[in-house]
């Protein structure tokens, strides 16, 4: 549906996820249109088919547009973590090193092959923002500025874009840094490489801390450059006491298929509860 013109602000906003899907990643992009949108912003989104499938988007987007990415879902792969720090042994400190090595390098190799299948998904959703921009349904001119979020790599594919082809201001908004210890160094050279470039282009920089702006820019200040946390919203913060009397707590973000180790926390209490510092019944985790 093509958007009618309006005296209000416009903003359209380039996100691989978004609500009504309850991936992480999605969250940001969400609760930005959410509140721009309260600030009296016209915000129109554009997104994946798989986002539209998950239901109807929230009723402070105007216009949204679903892209398909046909090379379907990127298979996500789920870390195995020990339920009990005590069955974790390390007598055998040679053959746990080889495991570790061995395990890595599986890691490593199916964090490649995700990378790759992303690109693919990214590069078809890519081709098919093209497709919209040229049918006509939106004239990106109507938009004050153009906000994007990474990951992954679609939404940057699609502000470098309008930012050689049309006169825009675009908001370049890093969720995670581009370049990450993980990487192969093929695509980490790839993705340096676009880093830089979406960084040279945009008007503005957003990031969710200091030390992402550190990755990023190497502790260099530049003007462009603004800190935005990630943080809750209140108006779906529940007050009142927790309906558990013991020791709580929650987890919230992503694993990196097994690369960030949660197994401490769990060696940690496990030998708060063998020095009777905790009951084991009083122990509650959310992931």
């Amino acid at each position: 549906m093509k958007a009618e013109k309006t005296n209000r602000k416009r903003i359209l906003i380039i996100s691989y996820l978004f609500a009504p899907s309850t991936k992480i990643g999605g969250m940001r992009a969400s609760k930005v249109a959410k509140y721009m949108a309260k600030k009296g912003y016209k915000v129109d989104v554009i997104t994946t088919t798989e986002v539209e499938r998950c239901g109807s988007l929230p009723n402070y987007i105007d216009n949204g547009f679903f892209l398909g990415t046909e090379a379907g879902d990127v298979p996500y792969m789920k870390a195995r973590i020990p339920a009990d720090g005590h069955e974790m042994k390390y007598q055998q400190e040679q053959k746990v090193q080889a495991h570790r090595n061995h395990r890595q390098l599986l890691l490593a190799i199916r964090y490649a092959r995700r990378n790759l299948l992303l690109l693919k998904c990214c590069r078809c959703f890519f081709k098919n923002f093209k497709a919209l921009m040229q049918s006509g349904l939106i004239q990106i001119e109507d938009y004050d500025v153009v906000f994007t979020t990474f990951p992954p790599m679609a939404s940057v594919y699609c502000g470098i874009w309008l930012k050689k082809q049309k006169k825009i201001q675009w908001i370049c908004d890093f969720r995670d840094p581009m370049v990450t210890y993980g990487l192969i160094w093929p695509l980490r050279l790839y993705y340096s490489h676009m880093q830089k470039k979406a960084c040279r282009l945009a008007d503005v920089i957003t990031v969710v801390s200091n030390g992402y702006a550190d990755r990023i820019y190497h502790g260099k200040k530049e003007k462009k450059l603004y800190i935005i946390p990630n943080g809750y919203d209140k108006e779906e913060f529940i007050e009142g006491k927790s309906p558990h009397e013991g020791f709580s707590f929650t987890y919230v973000g992503a694993l990196y298929e097994g690369r960030r180790d949660f197994s401490v926390v769990f060696r940690v209490l496990s030998q708060m509860v063998h020095e009777r510092i905790l009951e084991k019944s009083d122990i509650q985790v959310h992931y």
